[in-house]
């Protein structure tokens, strides 16, 4: 970008105390794409930054770029939706959390998408309300990975093409999608995957977060499609999530 000032909706993905009273946020913008920014005073200002540093908050920020640093200066900010009810329930904030992490991950400054803007507004808005808290995560998953061109190969065999008819099928993570039966001999670290799981994942990448509502899926698809997916995730990513980490520890206590 060119010296100025600028102004644009925003996601905060992540949030850094720095010096003493600073903070450094990395945001997701639907007019400029993932952008860092230094609030000076941020953490004192009473009138600029209220509840604006947060992460997984909605808001207007106003910036200057001066062309020689890779953080933007930022002004001012404006809560547009803090997600409230995102908040008052642990197991869906972690998941909100687990959101905005694969975008900071799988994202770089100088990608400008604002359709994956508008999909992590409209999903984190599908999960506040949704009974489906799993669907919504699938699917977010997938279209991120669809826009980013990494969606893995979900209707045939990666290996010979040839179409999927029995009940169950095998994922490879390194081949980027489904490897049939006759196929499977001769690749390493394959997953089982049922065919009906497969086309719940297709299903699911193709719905907008607002109708995911629609669709149903037993226990044990649900948990075979996270499995199957969040492998290709650690696979494209090459790193593990720490949100995942902790949403994994707080369900294994629950059991």
């Amino acid at each position: 970008m060119k010296r100025g000032h600028y102004k644009a909706d925003a996601i905060v993905l992540n949030a850094f105390d720095y010096a003493e009273s600073d903070a450094i946020l990395v945001l997701y913008t639907r007019e400029f794409g993932k952008l860092k920014g230094i609030a000076k005073h941020g953490r004192k200002s009473k009138r600029r930054f209220v509840g604006a540093l947060d992460p997984v908050t909605l808001k207007t920020v106003d910036f200057f770029v001066n062309g020689r640093s890779e953080f933007v200066r930022l002004e001012s900010a404006v809560v547009r939706d803090t997600f409230s009810s995102l908040k008052s329930d642990m197991e869906r904030y972690s998941l909100a959390s687990y959101m905005v992490e694969l975008v900071d991950v799988f994202t770089r400054e100088g990608l400008h998408l604002p359709e994956l803007f508008d999909l992590l507004k409209g999903s984190l808005a599908a999960l506040a309300i949704t009974k489906s808290t799993e669907t919504v995560i699938r699917a977010f998953e997938l279209r991120l990975l669809r826009k980013l061109g990494l969606m893995p190969h979900l209707s045939s065999c990666v290996a010979c093409s040839g179409r999927l008819l029995d009940g169950s099928a095998f994922f490879s993570p390194p081949m980027g999608g489904l490897v049939c039966n006759s196929c499977s001999s001769a690749v390493r670290g394959l997953s089982k995957i049922r065919l009906g799981t497969a086309r719940y994942l297709e299903a699911v990448s193709s719905f907008e977060p607002d109708k995911l509502k629609r669709l149903g899926a037993s226990p044990d698809i649900l948990g075979e499609a996270d499995r199957t997916i969040y492998s290709f995730i650690l696979y494209q990513a090459g790193r593990d999530f720490k949100t995942r980490r902790f949403i994994d520890s707080m369900r294994s206590s629950l059991l």
